[in-house]
């Protein structure tokens, strides 16, 4: 688990390891992101979630898995059992046909490499952290 004081990110599965570089990348740029690896889907953590759920207004759930009932969408719900209403951004993979192939090209057309993580929390959060102006750069450009 990384510590942070922004937001919250709980990841699962291979997405621990992007969700590793969405953090080293938030803390670049002023924004101190907690990471916790939910380590398994169900049963789920129920005191881990509702404490990081208490603890930050803003969350992020990352998966390589579907985003509809998968997830996400059990820790918003484990959240509303408990009372805890929170702005949570869901990040995995969408409910429609997705092509074959190698994971890191399918995940840059999805949008799910750090890179554009980091981009998707500006773009909903754009008042977090105490960001610095810094160009985020998809690795292999120039």
């Amino acid at each position: 688990m990384l510590k942070g004081r922004d937001l919250g990110i709980l990841a699962v599965g291979r997405a621990v390891g992007i969700a590793r570089d969405v953090v080293s990348l938030l803390e670049e740029l002023g924004v101190g992101a907690e990471l916790i690896n939910a380590r398994f889907i169900k049963p789920l953590d129920e005191e881990l979630i509702s404490n990081v759920g208490r603890k930050f207004n803003r969350l992020v759930t990352i998966e390589d898995n579907s985003v509809v009932s998968g997830f996400g969408t059990a820790v918003l719900e484990l959240l509303s059992d408990h009372g805890i209403n929170r702005d949570l951004m869901r990040i995995g993979i969408p409910d429609e046909f997705v092509e074959q192939g190698r994971i890191d090209i399918l995940f840059e057309l999805l949008n799910m490499e750090p890179e554009s993580i980091v981009e998707s929390i500006f773009s909903r959060w754009p008042d977090i952290g105490s960001r610095q102006t810094l160009e985020l750069r998809k690795i292999g450009q120039s």
